[in-house]
């Protein structure tokens, strides 16, 4: 367990607990349940998001089927997400006959069971071409999958937003690239202040855990729907909330 006199805070995928310091005997603890959000045209949603994370692929076998649809080159890689290796999602970018110098089919395989061709149909970008740097990018957003922690435990989904860049006139890369595109959110009442809490995952890795961020805004602020989820608000989750009550800090 994390030491609450250092941090005062962990979480489960689904839910923190926060707590006011200094540290008492009898410290109260506060629950807080955070439901998966992703975006929705209209409505608040993070403006920032983490680095990409890469992806590494490897040339498909030669004598290995192809799903339907699919064109050579066809590559390979392993989404690590989740907290263990059996978490881990399996995708193949390929080629399309229209685009055969880019990877802009990307098949993957959500029952984990070593196949792309029982998941449907590939999820397809259309290429466009940097007008400065004459790099072609072939984007897919908006992709949820779906995270397994272990028996027992239900899956979680995450959303991603992909993409790859191959150089003018080079072959179809060997990266693709994702970042995060959802987050956890709820609402929670602290020492009589009704509070909103976000928690972003900050590197690509679908755990929530101390590399993450968070966010703590009264549910009175202006705008804090919006707020709660900026760049502004947001703090690694080793540092610490503040609530305000009759000009009083409530430090979480």
């Amino acid at each position: 367990m994390l030491d609450r006199r250092a941090i005062a805070l962990t979480w489960s995928l689904a839910s923190l607990w926060i707590s006011a310091l200094p540290v008492a005997a009898q410290q109260p603890v506060v629950w807080v349940k955070l439901d998966y959000a992703a975006p929705v045209d209209a409505k608040p949603k993070p403006n920032f998001s983490p680095k990409g994370t890469q992806v590494a692929l490897t040339e498909l076998a030669p004598n290995a089927a192809l799903p339907p649809g699919a064109v050579r080159p066809a590559k390979k890689g392993m989404l690590q997400g989740g907290p263990t290796k059996a978490s881990w999602i399996p995708m193949l970018g390929t080629a399309s006959a229209e685009h055969p110098n880019d990877l802009v089919q990307l098949f993957i395989d959500h029952n984990r069971n070593g196949s792309f061709a029982d998941d449907g149909p590939a999820l397809v970008a259309t290429p466009s071409q940097n007008e400065k740097t004459k790099a072609w990018w072939s984007s897919i957003n908006k992709v949820e999958l779906t995270v397994t922690y272990g028996p027992g435990k239900p899956a979680q989904p995450y959303l991603v937003n992909f993409w790859s860049v191959r150089e003018d006139s080079a072959a179809a890369p060997d990266i693709i690239r994702y970042s995060v595109g959802s987050w956890r959110y709820g609402n929670v009442t602290v020492a009589g202040v009704d509070a909103l809490v976000a928690a972003m995952d900050g590197d690509n890795n679908a755990v929530f855990d101390k590399s993450d961020m968070w966010s703590v805004l009264p549910a009175s602020a202006p705008d804090a729907e919006k707020a709660v989820l900026s760049i502004g608000e947001a703090r690694a989750t080793n540092r610490l909330m503040f609530l305000t009550r009759d000009g009083k800090d409530i430090p979480l």
